[in-house]
């Protein structure tokens, strides 16, 4: 929509985090004696998902590091610093398209 900011999804939020939100907005807004319990829930859920996250990438940039994997490393690092991909980033697919990894068959 114009004149409205989408907001971003961060990346490690999970569903069960997602719906522990949903649930405290609903109770503080009934004033449930159980918000502050679901408040902590929340905060923890979110703090386990985003340690999850991090530790993936950076186990994954770990192992792009060892096998020499420059162009995973670039693309791993385009995406966490929160910057799109741009044109140049990207890879050709044989049917014209475009593809953000390599994995796919590419145009030589």
């Amino acid at each position: 929509m114009l004149g409205f900011a989408q907001r971003r999804r961060r990346d490690w939020i999970s569903g069960r985090a997602l719906q522990l939100s949903a649930q405290t907005a609903r109770a503080r807004s009934h004033n449930d004696a159980s918000f502050q319990q679901l408040r902590n829930m929340t905060a923890k859920s979110d703090r386990d998902d985003r340690q999850k996250y991090w530790f993936g990438i950076a186990t994954t940039m770990k192992q792009s590091s060892n096998v020499v994997d420059t162009r995973k490393l670039y693309l791993i690092i385009r995406q966490v610093s929160g910057k799109p991909l741009t044109l140049s980033d990207s890879v050709h697919h044989v049917n014209g398209g475009f593809s953000a990894d390599n994995s796919a068959k590419v145009d030589c």
